[in-house]
């Protein structure tokens, strides 16, 4: 059975992140590991896996909503590709993730026919989200912060809006919107790093770049993308995801097509427990 990379974003919770690396431990997966900048998280608070390789990428100060995401994620999906390794499957998930399905499971899972050769991301249109392409986005640094930046940038939106700025005239890409989150192919990972640099222009002064790249860069490369989505579980309250409650897990667990689920939280031990207990009882 080949092996498959897990690339994880992390920016906190360290016993979370160790927690993670023990459930995802198996000498079939390695495990390439992001840590933000801003993070007092060091290497070596890491526990290395006992069965894993576990690669560090370069720190990004990663913002929510800025073109810092999508440098982080290409950087992990670099390292997996100069590893030299042949991954069957290659995961992007979050430190705040913890996956449903034993790691057996999800091997054999991507082993079977229907899904090789196959995309597993989310992917609509969302007419709603044009905007994030249509117009320039400055200071996406400060998405969530700062009053001044606010001002500044919603101005800026309102003078295009005025001249009737409209970047997508300027560029091939079919719009396309989803969740970050995916579990792609090896070949899917390579044409997203060749092909992220020629589109950098278009991703860069766009808000949540990291909800579009993937799915445009791949669908104008004629990728098949599954109908069953990325294979997680969330629920949105807003923008952000809630916490996972106890009472979930068991329809989570029994889903054969949920593989991952978020977010949990350190404060939620419990559940973290309840998780762990529940991948113990299955060895």
């Amino acid at each position: 059975m080949c092996k498959h990379a897990i690339c994880i974003m992390a920016h906190k919770n360290v016993e979370q992140i160790n927690t993670l690396l023990s459930l995802l431990d198996h000498p079939l997966i390695d495990i390439f590991l992001h840590l933000d900048f801003k993070s007092s998280i060091m290497q070596s608070d890491i526990i290395s896996p006992s069965h894993s390789h576990l690669y560090f990428v370069n720190r990004h100060d990663v913002r929510w909503g800025d073109i810092s995401l999508v440098e982080s994620e290409l950087d992990l999906f670099k390292a997996v590709l100069d590893s030299k390794n042949d991954y069957d499957r290659i995961h992007l998930i979050s430190a705040q993730d913890l996956p449903m399905k034993s790691t057996p499971y999800i091997l054999e899972y991507f082993a079977k026919s229907e899904n090789k050769n196959v995309e597993f991301l989310d992917c609509c249109e969302y007419p709603d989200a044009i905007k994030r392409l249509q117009y320039y986005w400055f200071c996406t640094k400060h998405m969530r912060y700062g009053v001044v930046y606010k001002i500044i940038r919603h101005s800026l939106l309102l003078l295009q809006k005025i001249i009737h700025v409209n970047r997508l005239r300027n560029t091939p890409l079919v719009f396309k919107y989803g969740s970050e989150w995916a579990s792609l192919t090896y070949k899917a990972v390579q044409y997203l790093v060749s092909e992220y640099p020629k589109y950098m222009g278009v991703f860069k002064y766009t808000v949540c770049a990291d909800e579009l790249y993937k799915q445009m860069l791949l669908w104008d490369g004629k990728f098949r993308f599954s109908k069953k989505g990325n294979l997680r579980y969330a629920k949105f309250n807003g923008s952000s995801p809630e916490l996972v409650p106890i009472e979930k897990l068991e329809e989570l667990f029994l889903n054969p097509d949920i593989l991952y689920a978020r977010k949990f939280d350190k404060c939620q031990l419990k559940v973290i427990n309840a998780v762990i207990s529940h991948f113990k009882l299955m060895k």
